[in-house]
């Protein structure tokens, strides 16, 4: 399914350049690629590239990330004012990620978060969903919590849960997230989670 509709995104835009045309891909290298080789061609002053996903995606000083099928959605899901979500867990709440604990007398439970904003519940499941085929951390993570007895979507709402603190962390610090510093800083801080890691390769 798109995220992202080329269509919508002309209509709506009050500029008389940019965006005339829209060309939108459902998945893609890199989008700065592809619109530097039209404007070579002669594409039209004004050309935007927009993709659901890129794979080797490409700013400044040729820096390049992943850019996931789920990352229009998640800037909107964060937004623009920092002051929104103290914590990372008030996202976590919102979004229905965070369980619910109930007590009552003696009897105290863990239950899943049912009164939740649904686009956000959706954007965090899916993107941790996505992670288990691109990173190494968070599907050892995702096994792990298999191995402990949770199903398939507990498991996943709890790798979310994960996610949501660190790209909270990323969004208040400014910062793009950075796979190969998370995974240092595991191995650093001596955490579980890096002990399932496979060891690192050596220094040449």
């Amino acid at each position: 399914m798109s995220l992202l509709r080329a269509d919508l995104i002309e209509r709506a835009l009050t500029t008389r350049r940019l965006g005339r045309p829209v060309l939108y891909y459902p998945t893609i290298g890199s989008t700065n690629d592809v619109a530097h080789a039209m404007a070579a061609d002669g594409a039209a002053d004004g050309l935007l590239v927009i993709a659901d996903e890129q794979t080797a995606g490409r700013g400044r000083l040729d820096r390049r990330w992943w850019a996931p099928p789920l990352a229009p959605r998640l800037v909107a899901a964060f937004g623009a004012d920092r002051q929104r979500f103290p914590t990372a867990v008030a996202v976590a709440q919102l979004s229905g990620v965070a369980p619910v604990t109930r007590q009552s007398g003696q009897g105290r439970s863990v239950q899943r978060r049912y009164a939740c904003a649904r686009f956000l519940l959706q954007t965090f499941h899916e993107l941790a969903r996505c992670s288990l085929k691109r990173c190494e951390w968070a599907r050892r993570y995702y096994e792990a919590k298999r191995a402990h007895g949770q199903g398939h979507h507990a498991a996943v709402r709890a790798l979310a849960f994960k996610w949501i603190r660190i790209l909270w962390r990323c969004w208040q610090d400014r910062v793009a997230y950075d796979d190969a510093r998370y995974t240092a800083a595991l191995r650093r801080s001596g955490s579980a989670l890096a002990k399932l890691l496979p060891a690192p390769a050596p220094c040449e």
